[in-house]
């Protein structure tokens, strides 16, 4: 299967390096520097995020053997960080550790087996600084409500949308308060997370008599318990997007993308697999919706790199729901196109491209909006040359990309066991390249919109 093709490469790269110890990782170690050298400023982000984590995956599965020396000449990368400039080698690493740090129960692991003894990569396996803990009187009032009393749902929403509660001049003060007192348990767990690596960097330096006092042990599902409080939440956190938003004057959207964003802003931008659980869950429970979430990905600002895996993310949970509801209406569960013959197969196959063209129609305004979030934002991106994208340009070009290509393929999933049928239905539906093109709404504001122009016009999604 081309779809899991990867996963078995990645298995026999790792049986090979433990079959020929001497021999195969001398190669792998060359064949990985001179990518990282001379070819990783060139590759699109999504095959940069692929190197990313097979490079993860792979030293979690050797026991991190890797040369303490590459490790040495990686930390260079992050000497010079200004902000407003972004290295594709800085990334490639950050995005290493932050995954192989993800797959492991004991991150300080990484301290004592993989980086080398005072490696300053170790501050990067946790990005950013410590979270600290909730100072506000309104946070720290909501956290003791939802966390201590298990306050009712009625009566927080009553003590929040009243005249009771200190206003604030800030923007969204309620989201963010609110935001920040449902994600406690996850900013401590953080928090005990990243003093264990910081302990851990110091004690391997030091005596290892310092080693006997163990790290902080997290005893509970912090995503389990974090989105069963959202859920609870759920009636109280409408009306605080409903009242910031009247506050504010913005739209629901705006409101939804104030949320995400403040949960964002808890982990410091670096946990993005829980970021990504909690979009999900808040989707699936009606908490936010599709517009909400592609205007917090598309916010200026807001460094969301991989916004095509949370659009497609979207799509997916949003079929789910589309899906149920009108099986549960007229049956549309369990398309497959037949194409054996006869007349019954015949009459079942006009009843399935029924149920497909059903599909394909409501999918329609999705995919037109996300296209049209990217040409806006494109024209938006100040551009000092002509000849050379900015990395932002590019997430936006290459991620539209990989937002068609995945959104294809899932349909075709969907509709067929063999492709033909469905990608002819598919190219001859509104969500063809041509017709994305002919039916968008921005204007080419930037170089990178034009190449996406051309890109369109020449692609097969």
């Amino acid at each position: 299967e081309r779809s899991v093709r990867h996963a078995y490469l990645c298995r026999v790269v790792v049986e090979l390096t433990w079959l020929q110890p001497a021999i195969f990782p001398i190669a792998l170690v060359t064949g990985v520097s001179n990518l990282v050298n001379f070819y990783l400023p060139s590759l699109v982000p999504a095959a940069r995020e692929n190197f990313s984590r097979w490079l993860g995956f792979h030293l979690t599965n050797t026991d991190y053997q890797w040369p303490g020396a590459y490790w040495k000449h990686w930390a260079t990368y992050f000497k010079d960080q200004e902000t407003s400039k972004r290295s594709s080698r800085r990334e490639f690493v950050l995005r290493s550790l932050i995954i192989m740090c993800r797959n492991l129960s004991e991150p300080t692991l990484l301290v004592e087996k993989c980086l080398p003894q005072g490696s300053p990569l170790t501050r990067y396996l946790c990005v950013g600084t410590s979270v600290v803990a909730t100072e506000e009187t309104t946070a720290s009032e909501l956290e003791s409500r939802i966390w201590t009393r298990n306050e009712d749902p009625d009566l927080l929403r009553a003590y929040l949308v009243s005249e009771v509660v200190p206003s604030d001049t800030e923007p969204w003060w309620r989201t963010k308060a609110l935001v920040r007192a449902l994600l406690a348990t996850a900013i401590k767990d953080r928090n005990n997370t990243r003093a264990a690596i910081e302990k851990a960097a110091m004690t391997k330096t030091d005596d290892e008599d310092a080693m006997d006092e163990s790290p902080p042990v997290v005893t509970e599902d912090v995503l389990g318990v974090t989105i069963e409080n959202f859920v609870r939440y759920k009636t109280v956190v409408l009306a605080v997007l409903e009242q910031d938003g009247e506050d504010s004057g913005g739209t629901s959207a705006n409101s939804e993308a104030a949320l995400l964003k403040s949960a964002k802003d808890c982990f410091d931008g670096d946990d993005d697999g829980m970021l990504a659980c909690c979009v999900e869950s808040l989707l699936q429970n009606e908490i936010v919706s599709i517009q909400g979430i592609l205007a917090f990905c598309f916010e200026s600002g807001c460094g969301i790199t991989q916004w095509w895996e949370l659009a497609s993310t979207c799509f997916q949970v949003a079929f789910e729901a589309f899906k149920e509801t009108t099986q549960q209406e007229s049956g549309f569960g369990g398309i497959m196109l037949d194409t054996t013959g006869g007349d019954d197969d015949a009459a079942e196959g006009d009843k399935t491209m029924e149920k497909a063209e059903q599909l394909i129609k409501w999918a329609e305004p999705l995919v037109q909006s996300v296209v049209e979030q990217v040409y806006k934002a494109l024209s938006q991106v100040e551009s000092s040359s002509k000849n050379k994208f900015t990395a932002q340009e590019v997430d936006l070009v290459e991620g539209l990309k990989r937002f068609l290509l995945s959104i294809k393929s899932f349909v075709v999933s969907e509709l067929t066991t063999t492709e033909r049928e469905a990608r002819s239905m598919w190219d001859k539906s509104e969500m063809s390249a041509t017709r994305l093109l002919a039916s968008k709404t921005s204007s080419s504001a930037s170089a990178a919109a034009e190449l996406l122009d051309a890109i369109l016009e020449q692609g097969n999604f």
